[in-house]
């Protein structure tokens, strides 16, 4: 990931301003922040996992547990995350050639308007080895 520097160095500085705790854990970690949203945010970390931090009994509670991101939301942390990084579509699996359509979302990655397909994580066809 050859890139991985410059953009981590411009996502921090970003991150700094709105957000210095997380820009200083994610120095901690060496990483880049992807997104966050209710309940859940994530990171790369320069060895490619994704580092997530999940509300598990939100909205009871707003405790977060920190944890590597399983397959589907490593795959869907990096969807988020190419919207504003492109050199992270890189990191995604690429579509066989024989590959069909999500069928829950028409192939276009998001059910509801925004919210990430639950069963393709964003891509917009099921990958053979998520």
């Amino acid at each position: 990931m050859h890139w991985f520097s410059a953009v981590q160095r411009a996502n921090l500085e970003a991150l700094s301003r709105v957000n210095p705790h997380m820009a200083a854990e994610l120095r901690a970690l060496d990483g880049l922040y992807l997104f966050g949203t209710i309940g859940s945010e994530a990171a790369l970390l320069r060895d490619g996992s994704v580092q997530m931090w999940v509300a598990e009994s939100w909205p009871t509670s707003e405790t977060y547990t920190q944890r590597r991101a399983s397959p589907e939301e490593r795959i869907g942390a990096l969807v988020l995350g190419a919207e504003k990084w492109p050199e992270l579509k890189a990191l995604l699996p690429t579509r066989a050639p024989d590959a069909s359509s999500c069928e829950r979302c028409s192939g276009g990655g998001r059910v509801k308007s925004r919210v990430l397909c639950p069963d393709c994580s964003g891509l917009g066809f099921i990958a053979r080895a998520i």
